[in-house]
């Protein structure tokens, strides 16, 4: 078992790929080759909520990984609500674009089980996770499910688009902290473990542990095939130059880049359930109405100074070209939490630096 033991997300990428370069082994896979690990790899995450990943050459789109965590954090399985940011996402579908049967979120929330036990509803595994933590937070009987053998052995026999990569994740908790270990059985490491991965695991840990009444601790992935597309591999001398402290601005910069809690500015100690009720109401608003809706109304802080204006941010880069980049990042700029405003205005200034880019 090879471990990687990084402060963030941002460290761990550069390393990972040292690390398949050294020791992969090139491989034929479904949607082409990779250079994969010969062994599983453990990812340890010392800091998860710096969950934002700046390095230019990964170009990751801040924008869908804000919107999908919270997308999974509402329960929703609804591919209209992800398709304006990565409009790729309508090709892991398997009911022609209309949901992702596999959608982590909703299976945390509220997944019909298999069709052979009558529809069965699995309960909401993270509300029962926040009872069982906070009635004995040393319990060790807590799993979250995400593979249903009932649903995905079917679509896996089918060649199916959308089966599940992770499977497990178990809370626990240590010295006043929570914790996350995520078991999975086959992880992508540039768009998936260390891109939305590490935003939508990291996002449901620090909702969980303010529920609980607990500090943010680690985040642990256990990879079973660990791996990168050949094609997507950037140039070594690009990912060394960016290894560890070098490229990582939560480490250099933290004055001015910082990961914002869901919780700012609620003053709680332990979330009690009328906020967290508050929450998934403001994110149906958001879903169901659009982030211009909650921008004033949203009861939820974090709602209103950090999703919606990223989301409204990015339909403004979607919309008319003229004036396009004065008002995407004039939209950017009123983002209050300052790791997704900077990756944000990062990733736009990219685009508008391409001739015609608006």
């Amino acid at each position: 078992m090879y471990v990687i033991r990084a402060r963030n997300v941002q460290q761990a990428l550069p390393e990972a790929l040292l690390a398949l370069r050294a020791h992969g082994i090139r491989e034929s896979s479904r949607v082409g080759d990779v250079l994969r690990f010969p062994s599983p790899v453990t990812t340890v995450l010392e800091k998860p909520m710096e969950r934002v990943i700046f390095h230019a050459w990964r170009d990751a789109n801040p924008f869908f990984h804000i919107v999908e965590a919270a997308w999974m954090l509402a329960g929703r399985d609804t591919l209209s609500d992800l398709t304006p940011y990565v409009k790729n996402m309508e090709n892991f579908s398997d009911d022609g674009g209309v949901t992702q049967p596999g959608a982590y979120g909703k299976r945390w929330r509220e997944h019909e089980g298999p069709r052979f036990v009558d529809q069965q509803i699995w309960p909401d595994q993270l509300n029962w996770t926040v009872k069982r933590l906070r009635e004995n937070p040393n319990d060790r009987r807590v799993v979250v499910q995400m593979w249903d053998p009932g649903v995905d052995i079917e679509a896996a026999d089918n060649n199916g688009k959308d089966v599940p990569c992770n499977l497990t994740m178990i809370p626990w908790a240590m010295g006043g902290k929570l914790h996350l270990t995520v078991f999975n059985r086959s992880n992508d490491i540039i768009w998936g473990l260390y891109g939305a991965n590490a935003v939508h695991f990291s996002m449901c840990l620090e909702y969980l542990a303010g529920r609980v009444g607990l500090a943010v601790g680690t985040m642990t992935t256990v990879s079973n095939n660990f791996h990168a597309y050949v094609d997507k591999i950037p140039p070594m001398a690009v990912v060394e130059s960016s290894l560890f402290h070098a490229g990582d601005p939560y480490s250099n910069a933290p004055d001015l880049v910082a990961p914002t809690s869901l919780f700012a500015d609620w003053g709680f100690k332990v979330m009690d359930d009328a906020y967290e009720r508050v929450m998934r109401e403001d994110l149906d608003q958001f879903f169901n109405h659009g982030p211009m809706a909650t921008m004033s109304d949203a009861r939820w802080p974090w709602l209103r100074r950090a999703l919606a204006p990223m989301a409204l941010a990015h339909q403004r880069h979607k919309g008319p070209r003229l004036g396009r980049r004065a008002g995407t990042l004039s939209i950017l700029s009123s983002v209050e939490a300052s790791d997704w405003r900077r990756a944000a205005t990062e990733w736009a200034e990219r685009r508008y630096r391409v001739p015609h880019g608006g």
